[in-house]
């Protein structure tokens, strides 16, 4: 069965109020305006009908992993800090994901720690040469509707995006690619797979097309709740990689995310192909592992306190520098 995940399908992953169903509609009118020619400015920065992620580069590693960024004022920064601060017993309903992302190796070349606790969700991108080390931190304010990511010490900056921002950068990407000439642009942003039919003794979802195939193998979690909880931090996630320079639009893993979801399943392994083709010059296989634990540790609270640190001291600047997009790309006000 051929089916085509478009626009729409995306949207319904992540309905979280008015905001998000608002996006829906400015997601609409961006593709249709970028048929002609028209630019939207977007909060602080405008990228037009331009594309700003390289096509010949290869994907990011953390696309796979699709698991989120936002939108805040000191005062909420602030907010936020006194919740990781105050070392609350964590509730029943959190739990913890350790993820590691291997390409054609045995050692992966990375690692996330994802903690989610009440409201919010934080996930810590770990350095592999320093044990124990972050090297970025992204915090999923899920009553805000918002990410705010936190760099490495070394650099010491912070930004927000909300979701709403991130529909309408995405809708533009997914715009500009739809009009490429190339055909494999047009594919990543309006995928077309063949959906294998669910073994739900595996518990495996196969996505599969001559350019990109996935194929997941899931886990049943013991409250229904966390499904939704996982996806839609993995959709806002899944989108925030999505603009960053050099990582493939996030549709394609948004369908994933959609498939697992509807069987009621959280990921345990991930395996994305890219079949050699214009875009890539060679097949490109990345695999993630995820290791659920259904209950947040004492040494979380280390990992709880460092984005405490980084919260209260980084400096704040716009999403354009944080994520370093080219100069032509960002327009300040």
């Amino acid at each position: 069965m051929l089916r085509r995940i478009g626009i729409e399908a995306f949207m319904g992953g992540l309905q979280m109020g008015e905001g998000v169903r608002n996006s829906k509609a400015v997601e609409s009118d961006i593709l249709r305006d970028a048929q002609r020619g028209k630019k939207h400015v977007i909060a602080d920065f405008d990228i037009g009908a331009e594309s700003f992620f390289p096509y010949s580069s290869p994907p990011g590693f953390s696309e796979l992993v699709a698991p989120w960024e936002v939108s805040v004022m000191r005062a909420a920064f602030v907010a936020v800090a006194a919740l990781l601060t105050a070392a609350a017993p964590a509730a029943a309903d959190d739990f913890r994901v350790e993820t590691d992302v291997f390409l054609e190796k045995k050692a992966p070349v990375a690692q996330y720690l994802t903690l989610f606790r009440g409201g919010f969700v934080f996930d810590f991108v770990l350095d592999e040469s320093e044990e124990s080390a972050i090297e970025e931190i992204a915090i999923y304010d899920v009553p805000r509707q918002r990410f705010v990511l936190l760099s490495s010490p070394k650099r010491g900056v912070q930004t927000k995006l909300t979701l709403d921002q991130l529909f309408q950068l995405t809708a533009q990407v997914q715009a500009r690619a739809a009009i490429s000439e190339d055909a494999d642009v047009r594919f990543m942003a309006n995928p077309v797979f063949d959906i294998r039919p669910f073994d739900p003794q595996e518990r495996r979802i196969v996505l599969s097309s001559k350019r990109l195939t996935y194929s997941a193998v899931g886990i049943v979690p013991p409250e229904e709740s966390i499904v939704r909880r996982y996806e839609r931090f993995a959709d806002g996630y899944a989108r925030l990689n999505g603009i960053r320079p050099g990582n493939l639009p996030p549709f394609a893993r948004l369908n994933l995310n959609e498939q697992l979801a509807a069987h009621g399943l959280v990921p345990k392994e991930v395996t994305k192909t890219v079949v050699a083709g214009a875009v890539f010059g060679k097949q490109i296989q990345v695999r993630s592992r995820h290791l659920f634990t259904w209950r947040l540790l004492p040494t979380d609270q280390d990992k709880l306190d460092a984005a405490d640190s980084r919260m209260q001291t980084f400096k704040h600047v716009d999403p354009a520098t944080y994520l370093k997009w080219p100069e032509r790309l960002a327009r300040q006000q």
